[in-house]
């Protein structure tokens, strides 16, 4: 069995200092993974404030040049496979709702689900 911690260091505020801050709410589950060796994969799922999929979400994870991308489906799921371990960068962005940028550490292999209620701007 594997063993994986996914750490949430911060989650993105309004946009500008001028308005009220929101913060997009995250729930993070980790299911068994296979052998170590074996890519993490990351599952985001993103809804809205009445818990309806949102489609359309860019998803972006990066460490320095290397990038991983997709984008939701009409479940509002997007499933990554990172080549490595390390501090990702992940970032998640939708027409009419307040974008997504926080740091996640991958230690282990491990599937690590990212459940994100989405805050309309």
């Amino acid at each position: 069995m594997a063993i994986g911690s996914l750490l949430i260091l911060s989650c993105s505020k309004s946009k500008d200092n001028t308005q009220p801050q929101q913060t997009a709410s995250m729930n993070v589950a980790h299911r068994d993974g296979g052998e170590d060796d074996d890519r993490p994969i990351i599952i985001i799922n993103h809804v809205n404030i009445e818990n309806s999929p949102v489609s359309g979400s860019s998803i972006k994870l990066q460490i320095g040049n290397d990038v991983v991308t997709g984008t939701t489906d009409n479940s509002g799921v997007c499933s990554l496979s990172v080549p490595y371990l390390g501090q990702w960068n992940l970032s998640a962005t939708n027409d009419g709702y307040v974008p997504i940028n926080t740091t996640m550490v991958l230690v282990d292999s491990v599937t690590s689900r990212i459940d994100t209620l989405l805050i309309q701007q």
